[in-house]
């Protein structure tokens, strides 16, 4: 082989550029690694930076913390109590009057002005229509004032009329620490919620909580006589009187502990006419009393009824003698109106009877019209709680039944505190820890949305690390070994010459052996296994052989007949599309003409840009390539497709190479064509005068 030799003094100097070059690669390299290092490990405690493991784990452990508080708060279960679902104003026109804007309701408090108020909870009301996940109705502006009287000046406000107020989810705006004596508290709802020109509001229930004089929190609500600007009933879905009826639509006011066989369930067969079924519940002494309340029991066996075993109707009595000699102090029979709420969605029946602050010790509730189910008579009640303000009176007290045929249920599972299998709580602890556990719940959703972006994050962006980084050593490993064959060089020709003679001529003569090898090998009768590996070692040295014949053509020949360049273009063709397809057509009529290397290097860069796009972006099935000429003496590239096509407009063509591909046409004397629509292909044409291709 003949090696040309070039000037000293000018392969020094092009060795020290080169040189410098790699030097400037290294520097390159090492800045990239450092800054995709301090990229990976986030700029700072919001960010989570390319690799989240931290921020992950951070979450994990938060929404673990989480995980552990929420079994010790109430459950929040939404739905309507007996179908009730609370008090609804009336519907009045926007573009009312300034007098008529603003609405009210008033609680006037039957209490000594000394107690002051502790806390002042509003629940949103529920609207079966809209879903679980928001309230209907709620106020957009209003203030809650405590006042002496309702002409007196306000003893304290709570304003939210600045702005909005967004709509709740269903839990209580709770206002805590109130302490302020009042005899009124005053709702004002400057503006509600607008729907087709009118406005109205809606809540479920509101709760006004003092305490008492044994130190218990009591719901004053209920017996507060509030007064209204204006309503609109509808019951049995929406009324005044369901504003303080003690129900909402979180249930009851259960709490997290629980316990098994907490209800107690009597199953009676049906033996001639019935006869009422006896509680008597002593309270020991004589004692002031405040009401009477029911909580319903659980159905067994899985059975979804939220009225198991409730009696049709309730006689409540209090004696102070234990021989019920005297009259009563007070008679109470509660009908539930089956028949109004039948169509109604019903919840589970909980009420609660008044017993105006009578003396009594023994309270006796008869329970008749129960329900039959499989010729059996049943019935099952949760609780009986007597109150007085906030303090249970029948906790634990001596419990006696009569009318049942068999004893199969314990009597004090009636005054053990304890419905549905769980605790019952006071309000204001009931309240506060139904807020608490939705602001745990909305938290635990909020980790999960995070972790799942960042887990994505952080699986995707693995493959961009393991391939930046690949680059950057990449970078490193031949900015190296480029330094070290500089290093060695006087002559950058005779480098060129001797990489393009070692490339061509060792390594490609071993590719040949060795695809020769393997074809030898192939002939014999192996197993299978042996002849797939021979066929598989065979493919890889072609792919060699293929990129190793573009580089030296790239580097060593000046000029490549254009018959060669077509066949080049056939075997890259081959060689990238692999099973995709393609259809190479060359006409054998093409003129013996030598192409120069900068025409040869812009051909070929342009057909593996239209190679690229192919594959990217065009979604096809097989690819059409034509190299042939026409009259005009000109050469004519073209590639189509049956892909899915593309807009031709400039602004939807951004990182498609068009440009860069028209540009190298115009360099070598052509023009580049392109056609296509969107959802019918695309065709690339690429026209070369002959007489601008014989130009050196």
């Amino acid at each position: 082989m003949h090696l040309h030799r070039a000037n000293p003094s000018q392969g020094n100097r092009q060795s020290r550029t080169d040189l410098g070059w790699v030097r400037i690669l290294l520097i390159a390299s090492c800045l990239a690694t450092i800054g995709f290092a301090l990229f990976a490990c986030g700029a700072g405690p919001d960010d989570a930076g390319l690799f989240p493991s931290a921020k992950i784990a951070q979450l994990k452990a938060e929404k673990s913390s989480l995980a552990e508080q929420l079994p010790e708060l109430p459950p929040r279960e939404v739905k309507a109590m007996n179908g009730f679902l609370g008090y609804h104003s009336a519907l009045l026109p926007v573009d009312r009057s300034s007098s008529e804007r603003e609405r009210r309701i008033d609680f006037h408090l039957q209490r000594k002005k000394s107690q002051p108020i502790h806390t002042i909870a509003l629940m949103p009301a529920y609207n079966p229509k809209l879903g679980t996940d928001l309230s209907y109705g709620f106020p957009k502006r209003f203030r809650i004032e405590l006042r002496d009287d309702p002409n007196s000046e306000p003893l304290k406000v709570y304003d939210f009329t600045e702005e909005d107020y967004p709509t709740p989810a269903i839990t209580p705006l709770i206002l805590s620490e109130v302490n302020t004596a009042s005899n009124m508290v005053r709702l004002v709802v400057e503006k509600g919620v607008v729907d087709d020109g009118l406005e109205y509001f809606a809540l479920g229930e509101v709760y006004i909580i003092t305490e008492n004089r044994d130190g218990k929190l009591t719901n004053v609500a209920p017996y507060s006589r509030p007064s209204f600007s204006d309503g609109f009933e509808s019951p049995p879905t929406w009324s005044q009187d369901y504003l303080v009826d003690r129900l909402s639509a979180l249930n009851m006011t259960l709490g997290s502990r629980s316990k098994q066989e907490t209800d107690f369930v009597s199953i009676i067969p049906v033996q001639g006419g019935e006869e009422p079924i006896e509680v008597v519940i002593d309270l020991g002494r004589a004692k002031q009393t405040g009401r009477v309340a029911f909580f319903p029991a659980k159905a067994p066996w899985e059975i979804s009824l939220p009225h198991f075993g409730y009696p049709g109707s309730i006689t409540v009595e209090g004696y102070s003698n234990e021989d019920f000699s005297q009259h009563p102090i007070d008679v109470r029979e509660i009908v539930d109106s089956w028949d109004k709420t039948k169509s109604m969605i019903l919840g589970d029946i909980f009420f609660a009877v008044p017993l105006r602050g009578r003396n009594i010790r023994y309270v006796r509730l008869l329970f008749r019209d129960l329900p039959i189910h499989d010729n059996s008579r049943i019935f099952a009640i949760g609780e009986i709680s007597v109150f007085q303000q906030g303090t249970l009176l029948s906790h634990n007290r001596p419990v006696t039944i009569s009318g049942l045929n068999q004893a199969d249920a314990d009597p004090s599972l009636l005054v053990d505190n304890y419905a549905f299998n769980q605790e019952i709580l006071p309000p204001e602890e009931w309240l506060k820890g139904v807020a608490k556990r939705y602001e745990l719940e909305t938290r635990t959703a909020q980790i999960d949305l995070e972790l799942s972006e960042l887990e994505q994050r952080l699986g995707s962006n693995r493959n961009l690390a393991i391939g930046l980084l690949l680059i950057v050593v990449s970078g490193a490993a031949l900015g190296l070994y480029t330094n070290s064959r500089l290093a060695h060089s006087k002559d950058l020709k005779r480098i060129r010459s001797q990489i393009s003679s070692d490339l061509h001529d060792d390594v490609g003569s071993s590719i040949g052996a060795l695809t020769l090898g393997l074809e030898r090998l192939k002939n014999h009768k192996h197993s299978e296994p042996v002849t797939q590996l021979t066929q598989d070692l065979r493919l890889i040295s072609k792919e060699a052989a293929v990129a190793l014949r573009e580089a030296v053509w790239l580097t060593d020949q000046n000029s490549i007949s254009l018959h060669d360049l077509g066949k080049m273009m056939k075997e890259r063709a081959y060689f990238i599309l692999g099973k995709t397809g393609v259809s190479f057509e060359m006409d054998s009529e093409l003129p013996d003409i030598d192409i120069s290397l900068i025409h040869k290097r812009n051909i070929l860069l342009l057909f593996k840009e239209a190679m690229h796009n192919f594959v990217k972006h065009a979604q096809a099935e097989i690819l059409f390539i034509s190299l042939r000429q026409d009259p005009k003496e000109e050469l004519i590239l073209e590639l189509r497709d049956d892909g899915v096509g593309f807009s031709t407009s400039p602004d939807k063509r951004k990182g498609w190479g068009l440009s860069t591909m028209s540009k190298r046409a115009t360099q070598m004397g052509g023009r580049l064509d392109i056609t296509s629509d969107e959802g019918s292909g695309s065709c690339l044409t690429l026209r070369i005068p002959f007489k601008e291709l014989k130009k050196r």
